[in-house]
């Protein structure tokens, strides 16, 4: 899957010019040039009135929106059907958002945005947002940095201070430029540098991807990658990143149970829901995210997620792809590490097991 950006703009005839076109220019050469550049879709809007604003996340359904444009304390400036202001206001455009389970991130690249972000906080994972005003040379320098970094793989909190690091530079090698900027503006004007707001809902963004050969040096996941859903995938990505953060060169059963809790995928969440919260370990902290590069550091599974990978691959259809609840399952009936024992200890024997499965209807793979 891939990660979709959705550049939004608006200019209204009422308002000062802005160099829009520019800074989304250097939005796609960012990711134009970027190694994981296959793995972005980019869409833009211009001229955006509420309606287009609600009809492009519903065609696009994007996991980033980026807008530009005017912005008050009160909310952003979008277009009216005259092409004139119309203020959309924070606690609306939060609601809107609320509706839509792909968006990871919105960045508000307009002034006085802060404001509108922390309306935003309980729809999506991350904001960015302006406390005050900033010029259109910050804003263009601040976007350069932080697609150069996610165009890179680099998570949303570390492209976010590659974004401040440009506008640093930029100030820094053009102080002739700032002192004249300077002098041009009001007395009341005072600009801040951009704002990262972390959200309260939990999402991950897809996994990106690039030549398995490049990354993957563990035989066997190399040989059945591509045997393996995109959510079986992602979830191995996270354990592998996780595992990396420890200094470890395992992913463990407690690892992938962890990524598993954390991304909640396919229909997993069912089968939790069926069983004591403490029979799993903690989901994964929400600052990792899936990183298919650090699989190139794991050097082995654990015994049980070895040996159900091995047990269920050569089980798999020609059309099918193992899933996240194909390998749960099948090492919470079969493992024989703490992980399992843990899930025992808690009355999740093989009995319990199966009767989850057949409540809910599951067919899956059997060794």
């Amino acid at each position: 899957m891939k990660i979709k950006i959705l550049l939004l703009s608006a200019n209204p005839k009422n308002t000062d010019s802005l160099r829009l076109s520019e800074e989304f220019r250097g939005i796609k050469e960012s990711i134009k040039i970027s190694k994981y550049r296959e793995s972005f879709d980019i869409v833009r809007g211009e001229a955006v009135r509420v309606k287009d604003l609600r009809r492009l996340i519903l065609e696009v359904a994007p996991h980033i929106i980026h807008f530009s444009g005017h912005g008050e304390n009160a909310g952003i400036i979008l277009e009216n059907e005259a092409g004139r202001s119309h203020l959309l206001k924070g606690e609306a455009l939060g609601e809107l958002l609320s509706l839509f389970e792909s968006i990871y991130c919105v960045v508000l690249n307009s002034c006085y945005s802060e404001s509108q972000a922390k309306f935003l906080k309980s729809a999506v994972p991350y904001v960015v947002g302006m406390s005050q005003q900033i010029n259109d040379k910050s804003s263009i320098h601040f976007s350069n940095g932080f697609y150069d970094a996610l165009g890179s793989n680099r998570s949303i909190e570390d492209s976010f201070k590659f974004g401040l690091n440009a506008i640093k530079m930029w100030q820094e090698n053009n102080k002739n430029t700032q002192r004249s900027f300077e002098i041009e503006k009001d007395e009341d004007y005072e600009e801040d540098i951009p704002v990262l707001l972390k959200g309260s809902v939990i999402r991950s963004l897809p996994t990106l991807s690039i030549n398995k050969k490049e990354v993957l040096s563990n035989p066997l996941l190399d040989s059945i990658w591509d045997n393996l859903s995109p959510s079986l995938q992602d979830a191995l990505a996270l354990a592998a990143n996780a595992a990396r953060r420890k200094g470890k060169d395992i992913i463990s059963t407690r690892t992938l149970f962890s990524a598993l809790r954390r991304m909640s995928p396919d229909r997993l969440p069912a089968f939790f829901e069926q069983i004591p919260e403490d029979a799993l370990p903690k989901a994964t902290k929400n600052e990792i995210e899936p990183n298919i590069n650090a699989l190139s550091d794991i050097r082995l599974f654990s015994h049980c997620v070895q040996d159900s990978l091995n047990n269920l691959i050569p089980k798999i259809n020609v059309d099918e792809k193992l899933t996240t609840e194909d390998i749960f399952v099948d090492i919470a009936l079969n493992g024989k590490g703490k992980s399992v024992r843990r899930l025992r200890t808690h009355g999740i024997n093989v009995n319990r097991i199966n009767e989850i499965v057949k409540q809910l209807g599951w067919s899956i793979i059997n060794r």
